[in-house]
This record gives C-alpha cells, sequence and structure tokens, in this order.
C-alpha cells in the first residue's frame, strides 16, 4: 500500500529540470505556490495548469507516475467535497434523514 504512493518520491530521469540546482527548485516551487494563492480567478489558474503541464514535459515524469501519486489526494478532495456539500448550512434544496445539499454547499 505504502508503495503506491509515489507524491514526493524522487523519479530519476535525465531532463533539464532534474539538472537545476536545488535551491533554485525551491525558490521556483515557491513562487508557483504563492502565485496560485495570488491569482485566484479562472484564467490565473488555466494559466497555471498550463504551466505546470509544461514542467511535467519537459520533466520527463511519465505522466502515469504523476497520476499514480495523485490518486491518494483525489480521495481526499472526494471526502472533502462531500462534506461540503453536505454539511454547508443554507438553503435546503434535497434532505434525506440529517443529510443536506443546500444551495450554498454547491456553489462552495
Amino acid at each position: 500500500m505504502l508503495r503506491d504512493i509515489t507524491l514526493g518520491q524522487f523519479y530519476p530521469a535525465d531532463s533539464v529540470l532534474h539538472k537545476l540546482d536545488p535551491r533554485t527548485k525551491f525558490l521556483g516551487t515557491m513562487a508557483f505556490i504563492i502565485s496560485v494563492f495570488v491569482f485566484n480567478t479562472f484564467p490565473g489558474y488555466a494559466v497555471a495548469t498550463l504551466f505546470l503541464g509544461g514542467l511535467i514535459f519537459l520533466s520527463k515524469v511519465p505522466v502515469k507516475f504523476i497520476f499514480k501519486g495523485l490518486k491518494a489526494i483525489f480521495v481526499i478532495l472526494l471526502i472533502t467535497v462531500a462534506f461540503n456539500i453536505l454539511l454547508t448550512p443554507g438553503e435546503i434544496l434535497w434532505k434525506w434523514g440529517f443529510l443536506k445539499v443546500t444551495k450554498e454547499g454547491l456553489v462552495l
């Protein structure tokens, strides 16, 4: 099970990104994270996604390896979305027992 978690693991490849100085990679990562929070609009996220896709291409790391590492994060994201939809107070659109889907839960 733990071998399937590839997030954060080093993948040896001969690429431009692998040859960069670690401090450069760290500063670039911090700049990317800050830019995602500063430009929090749909076009900003689109540019960040394209930039990230370009970095993945330059890294020569297989996309399958990357998605394998994101599997655990995807499960956590689904649980978070479900909690948000079912537990956010507001105008009730659907109710079953104690579970309520609210308009505000769907909008967030």
